[in-house]
């Protein structure tokens, strides 16, 4: 045809881009990561088997410039407040990350007879983490929002950074000279600085004030043109500089991550386009030039196992999880472990510039490859593991709590005989303050330094540089009865411990951003039947920013107290009748107060047992369900319908 195309042309592009979707999707029904099957149908159909894509050089270039814009979304999708909650921690676990792979990649390299420059270029291969792999996974997991998933997120988005940095250093060492290795560092290191500078002190305050010049339904658009525009803009730049074209794409993204108006712009208008560029990114610009005719000789499978082996320099930044355990430990190494999409570039590139032969770049590209498909099923395997021990962990908590329960339905109120056997005592924190640099390791160290061990918690950047935390603990001190009489020694033992845990929190997180801190002994009923504390967590921490965003000032109260004295009297001058146990305190709006347990609620299970099982969502724990003691006046509709909610803890 005159356009320089048939309809074979047409009609095998078209299958090309239907098997490419199609192996994505089968692979990710196996459980596996969907890039893994897209690459493979990239191999078979490419150059090196099938051959049967045409102009394989444009569908290259299409998915190089889906690789621009994921870059850019990279960038658009950091958070900045979550970035200083986990501090340098996240630094450190991506530095570390990059170091060692590279360095044993390096040495593998060199074992096999690499020369220098493409041993480096082979460690630097292994240097990046997926960010996609490791979001897709995690969020499976239901861990994504947890300080250890807030830590690998973070700890990925400056891994990014680092691959940016080592992309722009390919091209220089292909030909190296001194000028030539030293000007794409040094400028990177400029954008990069430069570029944050801008997009994290600048923009902040030049959005905010020219929002309300730009009518409300243009807002989005014109936004998410000014990104595109400006990555456009520094992509230019960064490559006359030497630097990577990407970080100039990154930067872009990263100049309107304040912009909520943008993102939701995004999402609507270019998610999708980036879908389908990054299926083409995958199988022709990473599955084309792989040669998997080559693969089968012993000596490429050697090396392929040998690069994948250096996988275990990743794993080593699980001993920056906190708390240190186990499932922590292996939860970050794997998902620090997946080579994915930069791992690809980097040893693309090196191919493409002639760094990386052939029979060099070959078992390097397998190895990437392995890793895509070991590194996410071993960290679904540990995430689930990690949520069996939990629900374990509880189940003996949600039984001994459910025969007192049963016991109480049938037990005088005034009796508390039947709810004296002594159980772990559990905890539950919540607290709004100012935004820390490194606060999530602070607050695991606070709970170290009380014998405290942390079930679950999440912290939640929200508005004006304010954070959320809800903390749900156990005693490694103590057991207490699950209620304890007005006046008993136990009783006392509660009141102080609460105390001593309040105050200790309140150390860590006190200053002018704190607005409130709530310190509360927590059954473990309040689960429900499901026992999943991290649903119940989840369900917390979601109607807890809702009361909050209802009490922007924090001056509405839901439930008063008769019973609140300021710090210096609280335990002191407290009058008490015999059925209030203090089992918490809060300090809210720098006022003290004691929070207390009423045995007299449990009229409310006698009169009603029919609806036994809803216990946990209603006032056996009046503390707990954000009704203090000594109430005014009976719950408003209001409080009812935050208590059915869930809304505990208030």
């Amino acid at each position: 045809m005159a356009a320089g195309w048939t309809f074979e042309d047409l009609m095998f592009t078209t299958l090309f881009f239907l098997a490419v979707w199609v192996g994505g999707k089968l692979f990710g029904l196996t459980g596996g990561t969907p890039l893994v099957g897209e690459i493979v149908v990239g191999m078979i159909m490419g150059p090196n088997v099938l051959d049967v894509v045409p102009f394989p050089d444009a569908v290259t270039l299409l998915g190089e410039i889906g690789l621009c814009v994921l870059i850019c979304e990279a960038g658009l999708e950091v958070d900045l407040d979550m970035l200083k909650l986990v501090g340098f921690m996240g630094v450190t676990v991506a530095v570390v990350g990059s170091i060692l792979p590279l360095a044993m990649g390096f040495g593998v390299a060199i074992a096999f007879g690499y020369d220098t420059v493409a041993a480096l270029a082979a460690g630097a291969s292994l240097a990046p983490t997926s960010m996609g792999i490791a979001i897709n996974v995690l969020k499976t997991g239901k861990v994504l929002n947890t300080p250890t998933g807030q830590l690998i997120i973070a700890a990925a988005i400056v891994d990014d950074v680092i691959a940016l940095v080592l992309l722009s250093e390919l091209r220089a060492i292909a030909d190296p000279s001194p000028a030539a290795i030293i000007i794409p560092i040094v400028s990177a290191v400029l954008y990069l600085g430069f570029g944050t500078l801008f997009a994290t002190t600048v923009m902040p305050r030049v959005l905010p004030r020219i929002s309300p010049h730009i009518p409300e339904d243009l807002r989005g658009n014109i936004f998410l043109g000014a990104c595109l525009t400006l990555g456009l803009a520094l992509m230019i730049a960064c490559d006359y500089s030497k630097a990577s074209y990407l970080l100039g794409a990154f930067l872009g993204g990263l100049s309107f991550c304040t912009s909520h108006e943008c993102e939701v712009a995004w999402e609507k208008q270019v998610k999708r386009i980036l879908y389908f560029l990054l299926h083409i990114f995958f199988a022709a610009t990473i599955g084309f030039p792989i040669p998997v005719q080559d693969f089968w000789n012993w000596s490429t499978i050697a090396r392929t196992a040998a690069f994948t082996c250096c996988m275990s320099g990743k794993w080593l930044t699980g001993l920056f999880g906190r708390p240190l355990s186990v499932t922590n430990f292996w939860t970050i190494g794997f998902a620090m472990s997946a080579w994915g999409e930069f791992a690809f570039l980097i040893a693309s590139e090196s191919y493409y510039v002639g760094t990386l032969t052939k029979d060099e770049y070959t078992p390097l590209a397998f190895a990437i490859l392995l890793s895509a498909i070991i590194s996410p099923f071993c960290l679904k395997f540990t995430l689930e593991y990690r949520n069996r021990q939990a629900k374990k962990e509880m189940e003996a908590g949600v039984t001994m709590a459910r025969k007192h329960r049963k016991s109480l339905t049938v037990a005088s109120v005034s009796d508390l005989s039947v709810a004296k056997n002594s159980s772990t005592v559990y905890y539950k924190i919540h607290a709004y303050a100012k935004s820390e640099w490194g606060m999530i390791a602070r607050l695991f160290e606070t709970a170290e330094e009380l014998e405290l061990n942390i079930l679950e918690t999440r912290v939640r950047a929200v508005r004006h540089g304010q954070a959320l935390q809800v903390i749900y603990l156990s005693d490694r001190t103590m057991n207490l009865p699950f209620v304890c009489e007005s006046g008993t020694p136990e009783a006392e033992r509660m009141e102080r411990r609460v105390r001593q845990i309040h105050d200790g929190y309140y150390d860590t997180l006190s200053g002018p951003g704190l607005d409130e801190l709530i310190v509360v002994r927590w059954r473990p009923q309040e689960m429900g039947d499901n026992n999943s504390l991290e649903l119940a967590l989840l369900k917390d921490i979601e109607g807890y920013q809702k009361r909050l965003e209802v009490d922007t000032d924090h001056t509405q109260i839901l439930a008063r107290t008769s019973h609140s004295k300021p710090a210096s009297d609280v335990g002191h001058e407290v009058e008490e009748d015999d059925n209030m146990v203090v089992e918490g305190y809060q300090t809210r709006r720098n006022r003290f107060e004691a929070l207390y347990f009423d045995n007299t609620d449990l009229d409310w299970l006698l009169e009603k047992p029919e609806v036994e099982e809803q216990l946990p969502r209603k006032s056996i724990l009046s503390v707990i369900s954000g009704v203090r003691a000594s109430l005014t006046g009976p719950p408003t509709e209001l409080q009812e319908s935050e208590m059915e909610m869930g809304v505990k803890g208030q």
